[in-house]
């Protein structure tokens, strides 16, 4: 379960309610061309997340995190929410229904492991390891 203040990306009970009330909502209205989907933001610049900003330890923390668990390496604006609301409301989103759409600059599907690798360089590693290895068999 989420708890406030806690930069963790995953499903939470609320999101496993909005995707089952998302998709059944779209079985149940779909014969009268209604389509349903949920819109799933990340960490947003709104009001209400200013304040985390206004605190300079909290901003350097987040910052920090945003950098590390984020592949965009920054926090989502309301506009970029607004803009994604308009594409399934269009006419062009026609066959789109029952699906949730994920707007978090990367965050959910690479958190668990953007982290580590942003922090320990583990593909830099990996890479010189595979070069070294070429090189071996002519040192044997």
């Amino acid at each position: 379960m989420h708890q406030a203040g806690i930069l963790a990306p995953g499903p939470d009970d609320c999101t496993v309610t909005l995707e089952g009330l998302s998709r059944s909502d779209a079985y149940v209205y779909a014969d009268w061309g209604i389509r349903c989907n949920v819109i799933r933001p990340g960490f947003i610049e709104t009001d209400m997340t200013a304040k985390i900003n206004s605190n300079p330890l909290v901003r350097k923390m987040t910052e920090h995190t945003m950098s590390h668990t984020i592949l965009r390496r920054r926090t989502g604006k309301a506009e970029e929410i607004a803009n994604t609301a308009l594409f399934p409301a269009s006419d062009e989103s026609s066959y789109i229904t029952g699906t949730d759409i994920v707007v978090d600059g990367g965050w959910f599907t690479s958190a668990p492991y953007l982290g580590n690798e942003r922090s320990h360089h583990m593909l830099t590693m990996i890479k010189k390891k595979e070069e070294v290895q070429q090189f071996l068999p002519h040192f044997r």
